[in-house]
């Protein structure tokens, strides 16, 4: 593994693990406050938002090797990757909240808490 690749490796890790602890942190509030079913619905919300950074490092990651070969192929993949998590996003959310009726409020703040998480360990990589 290169350096550069190696601190991409990190760099990802971080944020999930950032994004890992503010899920837990707002599961654990909402099962404290409002029961397990609220608690589960935080966890659907911030997982969703772990695995859309985990599709976003292996992207990168892909793009990176492919990008020293033909870096126009290499962006390609980047803005498919973009396109591909927003539409697993939007799938999650109408599985989440539409089949397994999942409580709105706990499953939102969640999937927030995990997002400020990525623009938090973002800042410090």
């Amino acid at each position: 593994m290169s350096g550069a690749s190696q601190r991409l490796h990190q760099g990802i890790r971080l944020v999930l693990m950032t994004q890992l602890v503010l899920t837990l942190v707002a599961a654990t509030v909402f099962l404290i406050a409002q029961g397990w079913f609220q608690g589960f619905s935080a966890v659907y919300g911030g997982a969703m938002t772990m695995a859309a950074t985990g599709w976003l490092g292996l992207r990168i990651r892909r793009a990176s090797e492919l990008g020293r070969a033909n870096p126009s192929r290499g962006g390609l993949v980047l803005y498919s990757g973009i396109a591909q998590r927003f539409v697993f996003i939007v799938v999650a959310f109408i599985v989440g909240m539409g089949v397994l009726k999942l409580s709105p409020l706990p499953l939102l703040a969640a999937f927030a808490a995990a997002q400020f998480g990525y623009v938090l360990a973002a800042s410090r990589c």
